[in-house]
């Protein structure tokens, strides 16, 4: 599994991010399977934000990306994420490396993640910790008769 990777939990996973980007992305990564990070989900409405945790416990689901062209995969999800690495302060999220745990495989493999960077606290909590479980929970709850 050499090469740079990406662990994605939330809009890229489920479409509900921009069409152009999945479109994109599909040609400039490869699907490792699933995984997971130790970090806590919030909900921010239209999608999720991850916060890092020492917590063993913590738990974000997602899958493990393979960049086939790094440069150009990650100056689009900076854009995409709202990350800009010279004003780190300002963005919205921030790329940091992450141990990503794999079902099955030993060892993690290391991935950049984008994390949230913004208070969460009063934010709705996602339990468990997977994006796409939530939204067809949270739609199901939305449903006239579910």
């Amino acid at each position: 599994m050499a090469g740079l990777h990406l662990f994605a939990y939330g809009s890229i996973l489920t479409g509900t991010g921009q069409r152009s980007l999945a479109r994109t992305l599909r040609e400039l990564v490869e699907d490792l399977g699933p995984g997971y990070v130790r970090a806590r989900l919030y909900d921010l409405g239209d999608y999720p934000g991850a916060v890092p945790s020492t917590n063993p416990g913590d738990r974000v689901q997602g899958r493990l990306l393979r960049l086939r062209a790094p440069l150009s995969a990650l100056a689009r999800l900076d854009r995409y994420e709202r990350y800009d690495p010279r004003a780190e302060a300002a963005s919205e999220f921030v790329r940091r490396p992450v141990e990503v745990a794999l079902p099955g495989r030993p060892g993690p493999v290391t991935a950049y993640v984008y994390y949230y960077n913004r208070p969460a606290r009063h934010r709705p909590r996602v339990l468990p910790a997977d994006w796409p479980a939530w939204l067809r929970r949270r739609r199901g709850a939305a449903s006239p008769g579910a």
